[in-house]
């Protein structure tokens, strides 16, 4: 029995009636099976936490834990949680689906600012997370995260996470970065970016060891942005991919300079 000390609330999901979380003198424990087995939640919600209040984002999903003087936590977007049904639990890897991405630079910026005697905080992810579940962690092998375009042309290979329990998988919306010359003296930021992605359906492959799961998520162009119309993006992204083309040759002709004078 996981349980350390006693409870202070519970509080059952909005949609979901099996979901439970409870809140302890000692951590924060969850349930998908109506109370039958808890489980502790571990992931950066310290065990010591004297979580006093449990609340429901009706909107963003986030689950806003209230602790008596170890602060607030937020656990951003519990929807996958909620998919967690024995159905799924019992498979080795399943693959969720990843809600509609609009297409932006993000809204909050980067964090707030050092106050409180130096607190300071993170804004909340603004685009949604690949997410998947594992039934164990992953011994041996590696794992990765691919997306392809509508014409099967791979934009972007990730390192995927292989903890036991529900993972997350940032996608940038961008393809691949340019090639870099070799032999700089400075570090080439070019070879970490590239251009943002245009509007469409893109492929996601979750390949863990030799095994392949396959879904889909649709990035779509941000109408709240009167600045930018969909032709303007068009038009930026061509443009932008021309700027990459020629910095590629580039980077060729210097690599190749650089190969001929080494002999």
């Amino acid at each position: 029995n996981e349980f350390q000390s006693f409870a202070h609330k519970i509080r059952e999901d909005v949609e979901n009636k099996d979901l439970l979380f409870l809140g302890t003198e000692m951590g924060l424990f969850a349930t998908v099976d109506g109370g039958a087995n808890w489980f502790k939640l571990k992931n950066k919600i310290p065990e010591f936490a004297l979580v006093r209040d449990i609340q429901i984002h009706p909107k963003t999903h986030d689950l806003i834990i209230g602790t008596h003087g170890r602060g607030i936590y937020i656990l951003d977007d519990i929807r996958p949680i909620r998919s967690l049904t024995k159905e799924i639990s019992d498979q080795e890897v399943v693959l969720f689906p990843t809600p509609d991405i609009t297409l932006n630079n993000g809204r909050f910026g980067y964090g707030g600012p050092d106050v409180s005697g130096g607190w300071s905080a993170w804004n909340p992810a603004e685009k949604p997370s690949i997410t998947y579940y594992m039934k164990q962690r992953l011994s041996s092998g590696k794992a990765t995260v691919e997306i392809y375009d509508d014409k099967g042309t791979l934009g972007q290979s990730m390192p995927a996470t292989i903890r036991k329990g529900i993972n997350k998988v940032d996608w940038n919306l961008r393809g691949v970065p340019p090639k870099i010359a070799a032999g700089s003296t400075k570090m080439d930021g070019a070879g970490f970016t590239a251009p943002m992605v245009l509007p469409g359906t893109y492929t996601i492959k979750l390949k863990v060891k030799d095994k392949e799961y396959t879904s889909t998520v649709n990035c779509v162009h941000d109408e709240a942005n009167k600045d930018l119309s969909l032709e303007d993006r068009k038009l930026v992204y061509k443009k932008a991919m021309q700027l990459q083309g020629l910095y590629n040759e580039i980077n060729t002709r210097i690599d190749s300079i650089n190969l001929f004078q080494s002999k």
